[in-house]
Order: C-alpha cells, then structure tokens, then sequence
C-alpha cells in the first residue's frame, strides 16, 4: 500500500508520467480542461475509483485527491493516513493542522464535512470528514504554491 510521500512525490511532475506511474498506472483517466477559472486546469478523472489529477496549463500536477470508495485502489486510504480516521485520530497521527474549517452548507454542492488541512514540506495534506461517523472521506495533497 502507498504512503503520503508517494503520493506528494507526484506533485510537480508531468501529468502523463504521473498517470503512468506504479501508483495510478491501470487507471482508466477522462481528461478534461477547465478554462472558465482564471488559470487553466487540467482534469483528469477517474470518478468510480476514487482518484483525480489536477495539471497546471503546462501539464504539471499541482493537486492529486483521493475519494473514500470501495473500487478505489486507495479504499482504504494510505499506510500512514487511513480513510477510518476520524478528525481526532487525525490529529493524533498529523500533528495539529494549519488551518481547519466547520461543516459547510454549499447552496448548490451540498453539505460538507469538516476539514484540517496540513502543511508539510513543499505540500499541503487536506482531509475532509464525514457528517455522519466522521470519518476521513477525502485525502487531498496540494503543491505549495497552489494552497489557497
């Protein structure tokens, strides 16, 4: 199984040869490019096994996130950063977060979990838990220079 450091050494990397690697290789990707944001970005889904890739316009990963679902490879999260944490385990195991946000009501996306997010070096770790047994549901690993 994968830890946060295979995943985080994606980041950066040319979306084509992080789509090859061992971690994502056999997925199955639809790319798509969102051009009504004020920078470019580049999409690359594969919604029924958990995992996204976002490129900058130049075709490098800037953020990679890994969704809680039973086909994912990653089902069960990361070695060291499990989906059946909750926000405490969490922090037990990540330290103390940089920043964390409440529930949030989307008026067109819905309801939201809490969320901490962790800055660690030359990346960020975001997870978001579930309303209901509070559990991660969420790992996003973000470049540096694309935390908001």
């Amino acid at each position: 199984m994968a830890v946060t450091a295979d995943i985080a050494s994606l980041l950066g990397m040319p979306a084509s040869d992080a789509l090859r690697s061992p971690l994502l290789a056999g997925l199955d990707f639809e790319r798509s490019v969102e051009t009504d944001l004020p920078e470019i970005i580049v999409e690359y889904t594969c919604d029924d096994r958990g995992v996204e890739v976002h490129a900058d316009a130049d075709e490098r990963v800037q953020t990679v996130f890994l969704t809680r679902v039973e086909a994912s490879p990653f089902s069960d999260g990361l070695d060291d950063l499990r989906f059946a944490w909750t926000q405490p385990e969490a922090r037990r195991r990540l330290g103390e977060p940089e920043r964390s946000g409440p529930r949030y009501d989307d008026p067109i996306l819905g309801v939201y979990g809490p969320w901490d997010r962790f800055a660690r070096d030359g990346h960020a770790i975001h997870v978001r838990f579930d309303l209901d047994r509070g559990e991660i549901t969420r790992i996003t690993f973000m470049r540096a220079d694309i935390v908001p």
